[in-house]
């Protein structure tokens, strides 16, 4: 009989990646308050800055998280396409868009 699995939330996720780049040497801001459904940022924030020690000092990379099935807002993707975050959907594409082993 398959195993079913339930669908990961956006909110479990980003924690899940917080938690990875974190135990990999990264300094992590989450820019979102959850509250209930709603996320209290300005729209286009991404919801994590992260930073690593041996970069140029003042360097972040937003990287904005997506479920498998979540969508970009518009302005979402006017900030992607001008290099201002990446989009991951796993713990896996965040590692691997820093060029960390998985």
């Amino acid at each position: 009989m398959p195993v079913m699995q339930m669908p990961v939330r956006e909110i479990d996720l980003v924690q899940m990646i917080r938690t990875a780049l974190e135990y990999k040497g990264y300094t992590v801001f989450r820019t979102n308050q959850w509250r209930g459904d709603k996320a209290g940022s300005d729209p286009g924030v991404p919801d994590l800055l992260v930073r690593k020690k041996d970069w140029v000092p003042g360097t972040l990379l937003g990287i904005e998280v997506k479920t498998p099935k979540g969508r970009l807002s518009q302005t979402q993707k006017w900030v992607e396409t001008i290099g201002g975050m990446i989009v991951v959907r796993s713990v896996e594409d965040a590692l691997k868009a820093l060029g960390e082993k998985v």
